[in-house]
């Protein structure tokens, strides 16, 4: 079924410009006021969308809200954004580093491990590195004081491949809607700011703040100029190989949640943010681990990134819901679930 979507009837808090853009690019497929009216609001918690809806459910009393697309309610996607319920639903996954639910059981087990093994606690509901710290064994085993269960304890990823000499995180879109999910072939990289070396050292291990600025040691990329950096370290089809990980993962992740899958409709959806690391293996071979994944990830980087990575996902996405035949068609591969 075909929609109108006015220009005006699009609101989001994240990337706003780049859902405005998209439009300007789909206007032909989206601006036929003789079939029905929708709106397309995308704000990054549901508080918001439920507050635009009520607004315009004034403005227009006899709005539908069936006609509304917008993200599904937390109750239905918040786990998989925690990272503590993440682990435990992922269980024994190969993609997600060994990971401790409670710091009592990891005490049990600190004396298995040598003093130098490096261990991250995170907040459970921490995003973009935020209460995210990187420790040494030997610290963790003198720590009296038991983070609770808010926090969790993972393993650092070791053998991890480097772009540059630096660490770096691939940030891959996954699209939850009317009961499927869509994996996006586009892909971000964000390579930290300092050459790696395995240490407990924050801007080494996590931060990637500040890589919207041209002069910052941290940049962000399309995961594309991966293909760029050649060396022998890198495969000739490092890109390509890469992004059927992303696919085979991705297909992992929503297999371990079935109801929040099931829980979109053709009006409700949901983007997922998935953040990972490439690990290298022997020869030549690679495997990805997960970082987190983000129910509302950022979507707005730089003018670069924006243009080649994330408005293009807009723009696909926009193509699916709306049922729009593109003659480019879109970049979203359905996962077989």
């Amino acid at each position: 079924m075909s929609y109108y979507l006015p220009r005006t009837n699009i609101d989001s808090n994240r990337g706003k410009s780049m859902f405005l853009t998209t439009y300007d690019e789909l206007k032909e497929y989206l601006d036929n006021k003789n079939i029905q009216e929708t709106y397309l609001l995308y704000y990054d918690r549901q508080c918001l969308n439920e507050k635009r809806i009520e607004e315009l459910c004034k403005i227009k009393p006899d709005l539908d809200k069936e006609t509304i697309f917008y993200p599904i309610d937390d109750k239905h996607s918040w786990r998989i954004d925690d990272k503590r319920e993440f682990a435990r639903i992922m269980g024994n996954s190969c993609y997600v580093p060994k990971s401790y639910l409670c710091y009592s059981d990891f005490m049990k087990e600190v004396d298995n491990y040598p003093d130098d093994k490096i261990w991250f606690c995170k907040t459970r509901g921490g995003t973009s590195g935020r209460g995210v710290f990187a420790k040494y064994n030997k610290e963790l085993k003198v720590c009296s004081e038991d983070p609770g269960i808010n926090h969790i304890i993972q393993e650092e990823i070791e053998n991890i491949d480097l772009w540059n000499k630096r660490k770096y995180v691939v940030r891959s879109y996954v699209l939850l809607w009317n009961k499927g999910a869509w994996f996006h072939k586009k892909a971000l990289s964000f390579v930290h700011g300092k050459d790696y070396v395995p240490s407990t050292s924050h801007e080494i291990q996590v931060s990637h703040n500040g890589y919207a600025s041209p002069s910052g040691s941290v940049k962000v990329h399309s995961l594309e100029k991966i293909g760029e950096l050649g060396g022998s370290e890198k495969r000739a089809d490092m890109y390509p190989y890469i992004q059927k990980l992303l696919y085979k993962v991705s297909k992992e992740i929503c297999k371990k949640f079935p109801k929040m899958v099931e829980s979109t409709t053709e009006k409700r959806y949901l983007i997922l943010g998935i953040d990972y690391l490439v690990v290298k293996k022997s020869n030549n071979n690679y495997d990805l681990k997960i970082v987190e994944v983000n129910r509302y990830p950022n979507i707005s980087h730089t003018s670069e990134t924006n243009r080649c990575v994330n408005q293009r996902m807009i723009r696909d996405m926009t193509v699916l819901l709306y049922g729009i035949n593109h003659p480019l068609g879109h970049d979203f591969i359905k996962l077989d679930l």
